[in-house]
């Protein structure tokens, strides 16, 4: 499959989802901007796997992403929507997308990715990055650590296409998403009995 050209339509959709992620307060706007970024993995990763370990990929990122908003749609907590919060929100994952564009081509020199595909998973590294710093609700913490999983999995990919290697990396995601869904539905309740 020759995907030279269109890899460069899943930077776009990335960053957006990304933002997204890291600026929304709604649970169902996440779950959009998630899957949509899952697509955009995928997309990123087709070219290094066959399309069937790509899919697994897909259908494994948007599995864990089911599984942490549904722990989110009964808990129901919202950040206060301060507008002061977004805006910085806002500034750092610009200046996020900044630091990947600058710092791409030294590391595009040391490994041997397409600079495209190392461009969406390291932008995707730095965002999950931000989203955990910037996050208090437990769920939106875990879809930063599931957003640089997804980073390191596109760079990683590209680089190694061992079958292990891909069900090590699923079983993390999925992992990952089901230690954030405990931690959500039981955190409140065990701190307040201390």
């Amino acid at each position: 499959m020759n995907l030279n050209g269109s890899v460069y339509l899943a930077l776009p959709l990335i960053l957006a989802t990304s933002i997204s992620l890291l600026l929304a307060r709604d649970w169902k706007w996440n779950a959009v901007a998630y899957s949509l970024q899952c697509l955009g993995s995928f997309w990123l990763i087709l070219p290094s796997l066959p399309i069937g370990l790509a899919a697994v990929e897909l259908v494994v990122g948007w599995v864990a992403g089911v599984v942490l908003i549904s722990a989110q749609s009964r808990r129901e907590e919202a950040e206060a929507p301060f507008l002061s919060m977004q805006v910085f929100r806002g500034v750092a994952a610009g200046m996020g997308a900044i630091l990947v564009v600058s710092i791409l081509p030294g590391i595009a020199a040391v490994l041997p990715v397409r600079i495209d595909i190392l461009g969406g998973g390291l932008l995707l590294i730095v965002m999950g990055l931000l989203m955990m710093g910037m996050g208090r609700i437990i769920v939106r913490t875990f879809f930063g650590l599931l957003t640089l999983v997804t980073g390191f999995n596109v760079i990683y990919a590209a680089l190694e296409s061992s079958l292990l290697v891909i069900g090590l990396r699923v079983s993390i995601t999925l992992g990952l998403a089901f230690v954030g869904v405990y931690l959500t539905l039981s955190g409140p309740a065990e701190r307040g009995n201390e």
